[in-house]
């Protein structure tokens, strides 16, 4: 679960530098969905006996990073149209 979460976690990354460069609405959707799945993992881990200090720390900065990328490439998209 944790190798699965971690690629998640970082396709998502990807996928929001990608967005940087070129926004699209349907990709930034399909990012929604891996936001989404990686915080579902997360919760798993926690229930599964790790951490839960670690990886609550963890998620918050993922969670804030993504939240910053998204604004900035919601903000593109709404600039775009």
């Amino acid at each position: 679960m944790l190798i699965l979460h971690i690629i998640i976690a970082i396709s998502s990354f990807l996928l929001a530098a990608g967005l940087l460069v070129k926004p699209e609405q349907k990709v930034l959707t399909i990012n929604y969905g891996l936001i989404g799945a990686t915080i579902a993992t997360g919760t798993l881990l926690v229930v599964q006996g790790y951490s839960a200090l670690h990886v609550c720390s963890a998620g918050l900065f993922y969670t804030l990073a993504m939240i910053a990328l998204t604004m900035v490439v919601r903000r593109r998209l709404a600039l775009s149209v």
